[in-house]
């Protein structure tokens, strides 16, 4: 350990910390000055590879500045060198793309060789042109033709040797439905038992009728119901009609009337 207290060895760590960070600083100054001049120098370059040819002018491919910038507001199509893609300000890609080459227009991108995203570029396309000589499909497909092997074993064949029309005639349907016909059994049991007409019964008035069990009607042209004790008669689209209970039955109003029957008043 050296004769040094603890304050001096922080006063020493202090002022090396103040010389390291004035030294950082001096040289980040003489970078960024190196940077500036460089790019002054290399600003005209652009200007210079401008040339007119038939009135239209025809930069071509102008290297991009620092960061990717544009060397002037002119050029605003971006290139990337190594997928051959030019992105265009409306493209999706435009703001992520860093440009390493910059264009005035689509048309300057293109006769250089660039093409748009998506297209495969320039490279990719030279590269899918050479194989396809290699290895023409249609010579090999000649060789075995799909229709020779179809002749050999058609399906025609199978299908005469065992036809499903002889197994059809063996056993029709129609034989069996001779043995049991359906009208022969609705002629043995016909609706003799009971009449519906003899079973109706005359009331106590002049065309009424008698209800049966329960104050059911006698038949189904009997529809009226009729109170003997109220002397009112309810209509099937009475309020009261479905609650009554009937003591005598009529087929129409104007029977009931005649008998002395009323409609309900607030009917």
């Amino acid at each position: 350990m050296s004769g040094y207290t603890i304050g001096e060895i922080i006063i020493w760590l202090l002022l090396a910390a103040l010389l390291g960070g004035l030294l950082g600083w001096f040289l980040r100054q003489l970078r960024c000055e190196r940077e500036h001049g460089a790019g002054a120098s290399s600003a005209p370059a652009p200007a210079k590879a401008v040339a007119l040819s038939g009135g239209i002018e025809s930069a071509g491919p102008v290297n991009a500045s620092k960061g990717g910038r544009a060397p002037t507001a002119e050029y605003t199509i971006k290139g990337n060198t190594d997928s051959m893609y030019f992105h265009t300000p409306g493209s999706p890609s435009y703001d992520q793309t860093i440009a390493e080459v910059w264009f005035k227009s689509e048309a300057e991108a293109r006769a250089a060789g660039y093409t748009p995203p998506g297209t495969g570029g320039a490279k990719k396309a030279a590269a899918k042109k050479a194989p396809a000589k290699k290895a023409p499909a249609k010579a090999a497909a000649k060789k075995a033709p799909a229709k020779a092997v179809a002749k050999k074993a058609p399906v025609k064949v199978a299908a005469k040797k065992a036809p499903v029309k002889v197994a059809a005639k063996k056993a029709p349907v129609k034989v069996a439905a001779k043995k049991a016909p359906v009208k022969a059994v609705a002629k043995k049991a016909p609706a003799k038992k009971a009449p519906a007409k003899k079973a109706v019964a005359a009331g106590k008035f002049p065309g009424s009728a008698r209800p049966l069990s329960g104050g059911r009607a006698p038949s189904a042209a009997y529809k009226i119901k009729g109170n003997e004790d109220s002397m009112i008669y309810h209509t099937p689209d009475s309020p009261f009609y479905g609650q009554t209970i009937a003591e005598t039955w009529f087929r129409t109003e104007a029977a009931a009337v005649a008998a002395g029957f009323r409609k309900p008043r607030n009917a």
